[in-house]
């Protein structure tokens, strides 16, 4: 699976080089940049040179990020010489399934920002691991029988736990809980007009005491434990637990269930393709490596 970080050491490897030789400061140029454009910045008169910069970088990391760099022109040239091409809407695709890894844009942007990458840069260097994807995609293609394989040995991770959606009330003492109770018993209350009278639990007040759907281990004991003991459609005994008294009314109730292979199919071949692709490339990049004439200067 792709991601904003594993795309972000190569992005790093440009953005780096390419800034420390620009020929100016980030944030503005002064008077001797201006005139000296190897100047880069001064403090208090004396000068940083563009080239103690790279020099600075280089001795740093720029071992590593000229490694990937030539691993990056080693692909360009393989995929040139297969006739592979990218096209604008392959390069969308990618970008729309690492966005699928967060809850929602204003997430995405935040890791952009955490890692120093803007959109265009993250578009440009995905071109090579989708170029990598089609060169490789013979060794790392997934077939039917090992995507059924993965499904049976893994039935576990398939299986949707049982679930309870409940409301409830939670007052301080037995007293307040008892009286609530038998308001409900007889009637002069429904249940999510006496919880968002007298609740004191200030997340689900405001919604009739309404906690949503809930799987076991999310509740504490006490509470799971009648929760997924009462019917659908009843009212729970006063509970006690360390939040107070509660009472509990469970409205709906999921029993567990296996996903059929049909649903989580992609899901299984992504995951596989993944496994493949980490064993595959390494070896792949080493042997175009060794045929390849490098000659580093550095």
């Amino acid at each position: 699976m792709r991601t904003i970080k594993t795309l972000f050491t190569a992005t790093a490897a440009i953005m780096i080089l390419s800034t420390a030789t620009a020929g100016y400061a980030a944030d503005k140029k002064t008077a001797a940049s201006a005139a000296r454009p190897d100047i880069v910045a001064t403090v208090n008169g004396e000068a940083i040179t563009r080239q103690s910069l790279v020099d600075r970088l280089i001795k740093q990391g720029g071992s590593s990020m000229l490694e990937q760099m030539i691993d990056m022109l080693i692909i360009k040239q393989a995929a040139a010489k297969a006739g592979i091409k990218i096209t604008d809407a392959e390069v969308n695709a990618g970008v729309a399934e690492i966005k699928s890894q967060f809850p929602n844009e204003a997430a995405f942007e935040e890791a952009l920002k955490r890692y120093k990458i803007d959109l265009e840069s993250l578009k440009t260097n995905m071109v090579p691991q989708l170029m990598l994807d089609k060169l490789t995609a013979a060794d790392t293609a997934v077939a039917d029988d090992e995507i059924k394989k993965h499904y049976d040995e893994n039935k576990q991770r398939y299986t949707v736990p049982e679930t309870v959606r409940a409301r409830h009330i939670l007052v301080q003492t037995e007293e307040e809980a008892r009286k609530a109770l038998e308001q409900l018993k007889s009637g002069d209350k429904k249940f999510d007009e006496l919880a968002a009278e007298i609740s004191i639990d200030p997340g689900s007040k405001a919604n009739g005491g309404d906690l949503g759907t809930f799987i076991r281990g999310q509740m504490v004991p006490e509470f799971e434990m009648a929760a997924f003991a009462v019917n659908v459609g009843e009212t729970s005994d006063i509970v006690k637990t360390n939040y107070g008294y509660h009472i509990i009314k469970v409205e709906a109730r999921e029993a567990e269930r296996e996903m059929s292979l049909t649903s989580v199919k992609d899901e299984i071949k992504k995951i596989l393709m993944d496994e493949k692709r980490k064993a595959v490339i390494p070896g792949w990049i080493q042997e175009q490596r060794s045929k390849a004439k490098v000659e580093i200067t550095l």
